[in-house]
């Protein structure tokens, strides 16, 4: 996530920071921060935006299909590509 916005709370040691975060990038956000701060740090997120992806969906190789088939991947969802007829979900994908 990139961001935009950082702001000191004055009087407390609290920093906020606002990022705009895809979706794909969302899971496992959570864990990974506070993890990596020992449980200092807690993220509060909220739905921005939708912006299109660049890319078709059904041709190999480009950024639509890399996020078809990573959501296909999570979800084990090879009947979807089947009703798409998109290349199906391969383990190491």
């Amino acid at each position: 996530p990139r961001a935009y916005k950082i702001e000191d709370r004055i009087g407390t040691p609290l920093t906020q920071i606002q990022a705009f975060l895809p979706v794909m990038e969302s899971f496992g956000f959570t864990e990974n921060l506070r993890k990596s701060t020992g449980g200092q740090a807690f993220p509060q997120m909220k739905f921005s935006h939708w912006q299109m992806v660049n890319g078709d969906p059904f041709k190999e190789g480009s950024s639509a299909m890399d996020i078809v088939m990573g959501v296909q991947k999570r979800k084990s969802t090879d009947c979807v590509a089947a009703r798409l007829r998109l290349p199906r979900h391969t383990g190491d994908r």
